[in-house]
């Protein structure tokens, strides 16, 4: 809810996990930290502490801790850096995907497909329909994975990929049934942030489709 005192709270906690040579909450305090940091358009300082944390990944010989760094790095790039740097997030993500698959941890396998679907919709390719099909297949891949282990605030991530998938694709009834189901989840959560935001995407997707009252209602 406070992205900037995630922030800090993070940086502090790589420090107390790095001198406690606790590299495993040293990388998930690495991905909070850049993950509140995109969320506020901080990109550049995220990409950054992920290229850093990278390095070190790279010398220790680590799978997990290049795995969470190229996740990292991934989620940082695959949307508003431009093309070539989408380019390079989408490389990050599958690396990532095949270390977690290998590491047998499912969580993170998961983070890492929905990454992908993301860059699929946010790629400049013309064919919106391949797009569109992509993203589903790895968003929906990645939900199965969610619900697996019952992670449900990913779930709703996946699930607003699914709808935006679609989206993309001009298939406005399945974009509504996605958004309601991740909307739902974030309701059972009672997460007003999330719920807001979901509105605001569910009225900006019925306006690209001129349901007008309907992207008001949401909007309101």
């Amino acid at each position: 809810d406070n992205p900037e005192e995630a922030i800090l709270r993070g940086h502090e906690a790589m420090v107390s996990f790095q001198q406690l040579g606790d590299e495993e909450g040293e990388l998930d305090a690495l991905l909070l930290v850049t993950r509140a940091m995109t969320s506020l358009s901080r990109r550049k300082e995220a990409d950054k502490l992920a290229r850093e944390q990278l390095g070190r990944a790279l010398l220790s010989g680590s799978k997990a801790a290049k795995a969470k760094s190229l996740l990292a790095l991934a989620e940082v790039n695959a949307d508003q850096r431009g093309s070539k740097k989408r380019e390079e997030a989408s490389t990050a993500a599958g690396t990532a995907l095949g270390h977690f698959k290998d590491l047998e941890d499912r969580r993170h396998e998961a983070a890492s497909l929905i990454v992908q679907s993301h860059i699929c919709i946010k790629s400049k390719n013309p064919e919106r329909q391949v797009r569109s099909a992509n993203a589903i297949r790895l968003a929906s891949e990645a939900r199965d994975i969610c619900v697996e282990i019952g992670d449900v605030r990913s779930e709703a991530a996946c699930l607003h990929a699914i709808a935006s998938a679609h989206d993309l694709a001009s298939n406005h009834l399945e974009c509504m049934m996605a958004a309601e189901e991740a909307l739902d989840l974030y309701l059972d959560m009672a997460d007003p942030y999330s719920e807001a935001f979901e509105l605001c995407c569910m009225a900006q997707w019925c306006a690209n489709f001129a349901r007008w009252e309907t992207a008001l209602a949401n909007a309101e």
